[in-house]
């Protein structure tokens, strides 16, 4: 055998191969699953920062009032821009979750802060119902 025709007797069984897989059919036609989050729920930050800003912005630790039977969790977080040029405009949220860590129905939605460079600025959540157990503080670059 020659090695021009092992060549091509080796790019036929390839092409032969290729279309084979391709002519399978998906009997089944199962939805795409997700995967499984290798990151613990407990792991998860209090304070998640959109990728990003991580290196624009220092958190002081939060100053937490938790719920009683009559006044629900409060949250205080101090934020400042440690970028020197110029001002960021950020979005923020804060979420509550109940002791299951299932957040909480009543959550606020996107609050707007300009946050001048090198100034401390507060950051404050309060949970609309007294179920709150947890809490975490979403931001993002302003839209």
């Amino acid at each position: 055998m020659t090695h021009n025709h092992m060549n091509r007797w080796a790019a036929a069984l390839a092409l032969t191969v290729a279309l084979a897989a391709g002519c399978q059919q998906d009997m089944i036609k199962a939805p795409a699953s997700g995967r499984l989050d290798m990151l613990l729920l407990e792991d998860y930050p209090q304070i998640a920062v959109q990728s990003g800003l991580q290196e624009a912005l220092a958190f002081t630790p939060p100053v937490v009032d938790p719920d009683t039977a009559d006044r629900p969790m409060h949250v205080t977080v101090l934020v400042r821009s440690i970028h020197d040029k110029y001002g960021l405009n950020i979005q923020y949220r804060f979420e509550f979750l109940d002791d299951r860590n299932v957040p909480l129905r009543t959550n606020s939605g996107w609050r707007f802060a300009h946050l001048t460079p090198r100034i401390q600025m507060m950051l404050e959540g309060t949970a609309m119902e007294t179920q709150a157990a947890e809490w975490r503080l979403v931001v993002r670059a302003a839209k």
